[in-house]
C-alpha cells in the first residue's frame, strides 16, 4: 500500500469523533443539574459549570487528563462546536473550578449528577446483565 501527501488549506482535526461524543453527553441528564448547581466560590461563573465539565470529559475522551491540555483546544472551533459550547475555560480555571465543586461536594451534587448520568448512560448505549453471585 502506497501512501499519498496532499497539501490543503482545509482545517484538520484529529478529534472526528469528538461530535458523537458530545451528542451523547447532550442527553445526559448532567448537564442540566450542573447548570442549576450551586458551587459557593462560583456564584455566577462566565463560563458555566456545564461547559467547565463538557471541556474537561472532551479532553479525558482524546486521551488527555492533565488540565493544561485545555489550552490546545480553547481557541479551536471544532472542539467548542463537537461539544456545543460557547466558552472553553482556561487551564486555571479548568482546575480551580473542579477543585471548588469537589470542596462543595454533596452540597454541589457534581459527583451525584456525575453517576446518575453514568448510570443512564450505560443504560442506554450498553446492554449489561446483571450478575447474581450466591444468594
Amino acid at each position: 500500500m502506497a501512501f499519498q501527501f496532499k497539501s490543503t488549506n482545509e482545517v484538520l482535526a484529529g478529534h472526528g469523533g469528538l461530535p458523537i461524543f458530545g451528542q451523547i453527553l447532550r442527553h445526559l441528564p448532567v448537564i442540566n443539574r450542573l447548570l442549576a448547581s450551586t458551587v459557593p466560590e462560583a456564584q455566577a461563573p462566565d463560563i458555566s459549570h456545564a461547559e467547565v465539565v463538557l471541556s474537561y470529559l472532551g479532553l479525558l475522551a482524546q486521551g488527555d487528563n492533565d488540565y493544561d491540555h485545555i489550552e490546545a483546544v480553547r481557541q479551536d472551533p471544532f472542539f467548542k462546536m463537537a461539544l456545543e459550547i460557547e466558552l472553553v475555560p482556561s487551564s486555571a480555571t479548568l482546575r480551580q473550578r473542579l477543585n471548588q465543586a469537589a470542596a462543595a461536594e454533596p452540597n454541589a451534587q457534581w459527583g451525584q449528577a456525575m453517576n446518575e448520568s453514568s448510570d443512564a448512560l450505560l443504560h442506554q448505549y450498553a446492554q449489561i446483565q446483571p450478575i447474581t453471585i450466591g444468594k
